[in-house]
């Protein structure tokens, strides 16, 4: 059984591909919560499995889970001239001072450009804690896990005869959130998350004020626990900054023309707003992989979206923008009719040693000997 976790329609998605013996099952269940963390991931799984279609899960042998991609991280080393077989104990000592828990992720890298300057490595990264935990919670409540995968990948992976040699920027927007992935042939190289989608971008009565951090709660905690505590002898720290109303935050005064238009306009001006701020986050992205050291460019944006978002992107897009968007056609049920694989990045975690070396056996080896006949 294939189990995707949908965060972009706060769904999660059950299906299989049919056989000799049985037809194809799809089901779905809807939440009114996003799933973008992991305590909102478990407490889905738990209704899904505790419901009557939760049988069907457990009696299943072995399942397979697509989950977000809020769990991967990306990145690029650029190194010296070295010969391929340095650069990986290069690249690991370069990780490790970077990142110093390293042995908590899992990663992979590339070889993604190589001159007589150098080379430029890109890696894909996630902690590992954060897939053994799901994995382990699933298989409390008796649903057995074997393949991992992520969302961005399976998405680039599942495109038919996908050998491009140039980038392909696609952006995803769905009912509750949105991403703009990156790629190149079968390889991910970003996956921006934006935590908005369709039904914010539509609102015409909440004007999006940032489309960088929609609402900016931690923000605005931060600054309403500096404003109520400012004389008293309260400790700064994350527990208190959480526990503080967003509401208490810094106010500021609306733009002019939210003050002065009404209505219908006030309406048809907010979501046009929310749309030209959606798509010049959406070119500063692209501009940050369009320069060094990827040198990625982009013209198009590829499109999965609704009829009415799509147009509305193409009428927001100034004439003189860098790129145009193309539509393109998706079905959410690909992954849970055809199968989801396991990606090899969850296998290539840090060991927490390295190699021991028995330097006595070395160096009373016989070099240079003839063989006796």
């Amino acid at each position: 059984m294939n189990i995707f976790i949908d965060s972009f329609h706060r769904m999660i998605r059950l299906g299989a591909p049919a056989t000799k013996k049985t037809p194809a099952f799809f089901y779905e269940m809807k939440f009114d919560y996003p799933l973008d963390t992991q305590a909102n991931k478990k407490k889905a799984l738990n209704e899904l499995i505790k419901s009557e279609i939760g049988a069907k899960l457990t009696a299943e042998k072995s399942n397979s889970l697509l989950t977000t991609d809020e769990i991967v991280g990306f990145g690029t080393f650029e190194f010296p001239p070295l010969s391929k077989w340095k650069v990986k104990d290069v690249f690991n000592t370069r990780f490790k001072i970077c990142y110093p828990s390293f042995e908590k992720y899992c990663v992979q890298e590339l070889e993604y450009d190589r001159s007589q300057k150098g080379s430029t490595h890109f890696y894909t990264f996630a902690m590992k804690e954060s897939i053994d935990a799901l994995k382990e919670f699933m298989k409390k409540e008796g649903v057995a896990v074997s393949d991992v995968d992520y969302f961005a990948h399976a998405y680039v992976d599942s495109i038919e005869d996908n050998t491009d040699s140039y980038p392909v920027a696609t952006l995803v927007v769905g009912e509750n959130d949105s991403e703009l992935i990156i790629s190149k042939d079968k390889d991910v190289y970003a996956a921006s998350i934006f935590g908005y989608g369709t039904n914010a971008l539509l609102d015409g009565d909440n004007p999006i004020p940032s489309a960088y951090y929609l609402g900016n709660r931690s923000a605005n905690q931060y600054s309403g626990f500096t404003k109520e505590n400012f004389r008293r002898r309260i400790e700064l720290n994350d527990e208190n900054i959480m526990m503080t109303d967003p509401a208490a935050g810094i106010s500021y005064s609306k733009p002019r023309e939210l003050r002065v238009l009404k209505d219908e306009v006030l309406q048809a001006y907010c979501v046009k707003s929310n749309f030209r701020k959606f798509i010049a986050r959406i070119i500063d992205v692209l501009n940050h992989y369009s320069s060094a050291p990827l040198f990625m460019p982009f013209s198009q944006v590829h499109v999965i979206a609704s009829d009415e978002v799509f147009a509305r992107l193409e009428s927001a897009l100034d004439l003189d923008a860098p790129i145009t968007f193309v539509r393109r056609d998706f079905s959410e049920r690909l992954f849970t009719l055809r199968g989801i694989k396991q990606n090899r990045l969850f296998d290539n975690a840090f060991k927490k040693e390295r190699r021991k070396i028995d330097w006595s056996k070395i160096l009373n080896m016989e070099i240079g000997k003839k063989k006796k006949a």
